[in-house]
């Protein structure tokens, strides 16, 4: 496993935070729900995979912290979906390759379940009463939205992170990084994991 999924989460939350593509369609145009979404959602995800490598309950505290930081980001209902998604995978995948760790992993993943809504009631707590603000109509929008603009972000330009256009050769420079550490570490079983769950996030970024 890695030596500090911390610092991977706390790093990567602040290199999105300023790709080319963040800087030019998100802070630009002051999209506040993806750039509180951005640095959530690997932050959250790095801690608490370190409080299940840590063996640590108290860990899973300082996990939800993020979502209360952060918390205008679930200003969209697909960064819900999205971090929930990460840690029900990365949960699954640590009880099924820790198996007689199987009832700190269950414990520690609804101790972090049970501080996340405790931190974000503020919001949680009148949806659930109210109900959704988020009408089909709107959903339907958005997903137009997406469907069209996977037309134009092909896959050169997600893995660089930028936005459409011409672009000098040194924004490959990331994914060129970042494969040949895929290929050098391909053998652990972790690396494999983030592997599969990264191309899953190409897949949906790509929407068609």
């Amino acid at each position: 496993s890695f030596p500090s999924p911390l610092a991977a989460g706390v790093g990567a939350a602040i290199f999105y935070v300023f790709t080319p593509f963040t800087q030019i369609h998100i802070w630009n145009r002051f999209l506040y729900t993806l750039m509180f979404s951005l640095p959530l959602l690997p932050a959250s995800l790095g801690f608490f995979a370190a409080g299940l490598s840590r063996s640590q309950f108290r860990v899973a505290i300082l996990a939800a912290m993020p979502s209360l930081l952060f918390s205008p980001g679930f200003g969209s209902p697909a960064v819900i979906l999205t971090l929930w998604t990460l840690i029900g995978s990365y949960s699954l995948y640590f009880l099924l390759t820790h198996s007689r760790q199987a009832r700190f992993v269950v414990a520690y993943t609804l101790l972090f379940l049970v501080t996340w809504a405790i931190f974000n009631w503020w919001w949680l707590g009148p949806l659930l009463v109210v109900g959704s603000p988020f009408s089909d109509a709107s959903t339907q929008a958005n997903l137009s939205v997406l469907t069209s603009m996977s037309r134009d972000y092909t896959l050169p330009y997600l893995v660089r992170l930028v936005a459409v256009g011409n672009w000098p050769w040194f924004t490959w420079i990331v994914p060129t990084v970042v494969l040949f550490v895929i290929l050098a570490n391909f053998h652990h079983l972790q690396i494999k994991f983030l592997t599969l769950l990264g191309l899953l996030g190409l897949s949906l970024a790509k929407g068609s």
